[in-house]
């Protein structure tokens, strides 16, 4: 412990103290060897683990997965988790607003109860892609329902649309955005920088949602109700682009097909993997023959 710590001095005589060598007498070689190789191998481990991280194996999917938290928290996802109370009464909805505050706790439930059968089922990606047009389509009709009310026509439908459009934005949200960030990040990460990455994906999608809960109250007394969520609309609507265009499917590949597909060499090892296929099929004719 001492010697990972570069407290060599304090190695030296612990060292000496478990070998029954007085404190005065001088280091052995092979202690002196043995702490040369501890300072070689922590050296080398630090140049390792930053060789890694440079890699592009390990660059783009982080990239990647801190585009997605920040979409996710910027969609305003966690806004309307820690604001639930306000924003019942905010959005229009003709119900106690402790109720629907319930209410979207309940969905959250039955969401997360859900999404672990529809990923097993269809994948990271696919989920992904729907949940984002989702929240695109239920917080813009949100968006209009409130403009339309703030320019003074009358909707008489007793609150019924904020409602269903809360509801089911939060529904939407549980089942892509909300969930299956934090369930690929132990996915596709290299397995050498999974700990240092997923850390920092973290730490990174807190600090989002830390930005995005404390702008909001600023934000609403700025742009209105129906500006907030309008913007929310548009940053749901190029997240659910992002998706479509970058996120890749994780479902029923392996760590290495997984670093693979994000390795500089993807198409030579699809080319040699083609290759020993075609290897293979003719020794079975044979075999079979």
């Amino acid at each position: 412990w001492l010697r990972d710590r570069g407290r060599l001095d304090e190695a030296r005589v612990v060292m000496k103290k478990f070998r029954g060598v007085a404190k005065e007498h001088p280091i052995t070689a092979e202690v002196e060897a043995e702490l040369r190789h501890t300072r070689h191998y922590q050296s080398t481990k630090k140049q390792s683990l930053l060789k890694n991280l440079t890699k592009r194996s390990s660059l783009y999917p982080f990239i990647i997965m801190l585009a997605y938290f920040f979409f996710q928290q910027f969609s305003g996802i966690f806004v309307i988790v820690y604001y639930a109370v306000d924003i019942t009464s905010e959005a229009g909805m003709k119900m106690d607003k402790f109720i629907g505050a319930i209410l979207i706790g309940m969905t959250r439930l039955i969401g997360t109860l859900l999404v672990g059968y529809v990923s097993k089922i269809w994948g990271k990606r696919k989920p992904s892609i729907a949940s984002g047009a989702g929240i695109t389509i239920f917080m813009g009709i949100l968006s209009i329902y409130l403009y339309l009310q703030e320019k003074g026509y009358e909707i008489n439908d007793h609150g019924f649309i904020p409602a269903v459009c809360i509801i089911m934005y939060i529904f939407m949200s549980t089942i892509g955005f909300l969930s299956l960030p934090f369930a690929m990040i132990g996915e596709i990460f290299p397995a050498k920088v999974k700990d240092v990455l997923s850390g920092l994906t973290t730490c990174a999608a807190y600090i989002f949602s830390f930005i995005t809960v404390k702008t909001y109250p600023s934000m609403l007394h700025t742009m209105g109700k129906h500006g907030v969520f309008f913007f929310y609309t548009i940053i749901s609507f190029l997240g659910t682009i992002f998706v479509l265009m970058f996120l890749p499917e994780t479902k029923g590949k392996t760590l290495h097909d997984i670093d693979v597909l994000f390795s500089k060499k993807r198409r030579q090892v699809v080319e040699v993997q083609i290759m020993e296929k075609e290897k293979i099929m003719p020794m079975r004719d044979m075999t079979a023959a």
